[in-house]
């Protein structure tokens, strides 16, 4: 008779904050095979699938290897990648994965110790088979093909709270990639209506912008156009952005509110009940332009506590969402083209105006 250990509290609390652990930090980097490393760690497993339904049926979108999966490759040994060939993606139980869709409950098998009846999991060498439905409508699956302890009710109320948090990750990196294809389907609509920076550049009476915008072009410094309305400042912030390369295009009118809450969430974004009538989550302008450009026209309109922020945000590019209640903030590499038709000196002198990096005047 062989004995095995079992999960005992103590290492289900651990395992339990390890995977919500690995989830919060995934969350802000969409790092889906981050979490499913830490859900297969944490029960032990030696492969773990997620799969999304799709029209064609379930399908393996993530996939990840145990430790043990990971030293039996007689290649690569204790240090094998942790992805899963196509064929091993495979190796799992359709009909234990349709069940946990179809009753959204959680189900663990032990085709030998059980007498399943799943001549193929035997066949695999898979000693124990769990599924929990995931947030979003998908399923993780985890196997077993060696035991270090005995797979029971805690792995299993383990699992199900891993699949809900994974599943929740998924949605969210899925839901952020939709709205960053639709700013850049908006963004390429815009630049076609838009002239090129040599088309703005290429008279005479622009030659001293020409040298400045020069000299600022390939930096990631942010920069501040100024000119009085009409000049083109807005169209100059367009072409300098275009011709940067940094995508997506962002553009924010600030200025037209006071409330400090208001320019805040609309540049960085609220949490759900951040505030009286915060029903859902926002993400705000600076995440959707994570990797490119913001522009921001009539910057010198900002209060000066929302100015503050923004020069917070410009020098260590960090921010907080309103009601962010963790301590680490999340971060965005964005460069700012901002514009106004203010009397900057005028705001310096009453100590109004928000510091930038470079200044470009069309003239």
């Amino acid at each position: 008779m062989t004995i095995r250990r079992v999960m005992d509290p103590p290492r289900f609390v651990d395992a339990s904050r390890a995977v919500v652990a690995a989830a919060s930090a995934a969350l802000l980097r969409g790092e889906v095979d981050t979490v499913l490393d830490a859900v297969v760690s944490a029960l032990g497993a030696d492969r773990a699938p997620a799969l999304a339904a799709r029209r064609e049926g379930e399908v393996v979108v993530h996939a990840r290897a145990g430790r043990r999966a990971r030293a039996r490759s007689p290649k690569e040994g204790e240090r094998l990648r942790r992805t899963l060939t196509a064929e091993e993606r495979e190796e799992i139980s359709r009909t234990l994965v349709r069940t946990v869709r179809k009753e959204q409950r959680s189900v663990l098998v032990r085709p030998l110790e059980e007498n399943a009846g799943s001549a193929s999991m035997a066949s695999l060498g898979i000693l124990a088979a769990l599924a929990a439905p995931m947030h979003g409508g998908g399923v993780l699956y985890v196997d077993y093909r060696t035991f270090d302890e005995d797979v029971g009710p805690l792995h299993r109320a383990l699992a199900e709270d891993a699949a809900s948090l994974l599943g929740a990750v998924i949605v969210e990196r899925d839901r952020l990639a939709s709205a960053r294809d639709a700013l850049r389907a908006v963004e390429t609509k815009i630049e076609a209506g838009v002239p090129s920076l040599d088309d703005l550049l290429r008279p005479d009476s622009m030659a001293a912008v020409r040298a400045e915008v020069a000299s600022c072009l390939d930096s990631e410094a942010s920069i501040l156009v100024l000119g009085p309305s009409g000049t083109g400042k807005t169209l100059l912030a367009h072409a300098i952005a275009s011709a940067s390369r940094r995508r997506p295009i962002v553009r924010a009118m600030l200025g037209a509110s006071d409330d400090l809450n208001t320019v805040t969430s609309e540049l960085f974004g609220h949490e759900r009940g951040a505030y009286s009538g915060a029903t859902g989550k926002r993400v705000g302008l600076v995440e959707l332009a994570h990797g490119g450009t913001l522009i921001l026209d009539e910057v010198l309109n900002l209060s000066p506590n929302a100015q503050k922020i923004l020069l917070d945000f410009t020098q260590f590019r960090t921010y907080r969402p309103l009601g962010w209640e963790r301590a680490e903030p999340k971060r965005a590499d964005v460069r700012i083209v901002a514009a106004t038709n203010g009397d900057l000196e005028a705001a310096m002198a009453e100590g109004a105006s928000a510091r930038t990096s470079t200044t470009a005047s069309p003239r």
